[in-house]
């Protein structure tokens, strides 16, 4: 049994990447496992939350290229209300914003490294 964990993430690693997802470490696909959802959204959302995270002023490489993708960072932002944004630091590699949309429903985003991104939502 020892043998036959590691030789099938290592098979599981193979045929993510031929599908295009990048692994970090092994077992960060034995933690995937216990996901019930990782993504569920369209690729376009994904761009406009990884915006909506980003701030230029932290000059963080990630946070520019994610803005710099958009001809108008701003326009991302119209129609919600911010109600708290917490900018990245090492110790938590993350960042986090809570907002009202236009129909005033509440959401979470958070964007940072995976096994630190905090889902549970308070408010």
């Amino acid at each position: 049994m020892p043998m036959v964990l590691p030789i099938t993430m290592v098979i599981g690693s193979q045929r993510l990447s031929q599908q295009g997802a990048i692994t970090k470490r092994v077992t960060a696909i034995k933690e995937m496992t216990g996901m019930d959802v990782l993504c569920r959204v369209n690729k376009e959302d994904v761009i406009l939350f990884a915006v909506r995270t980003s701030r230029t002023e932290n000059q963080d490489a990630i946070d520019a290229a994610m803005v710099g993708m958009l001809a108008d960072s701003k326009e991302v932002r119209a129609g919600i209300t911010e109600f708290h944004f917490l900018p990245f630091n090492p110790i938590d590699k993350g960042t986090a914003l809570t907002y009202i949309n236009a129909h005033g429903k509440w959401h979470r985003v958070s964007k940072g490294a995976p096994e630190q991104v905090n889902l549970g939502v308070e408010f």
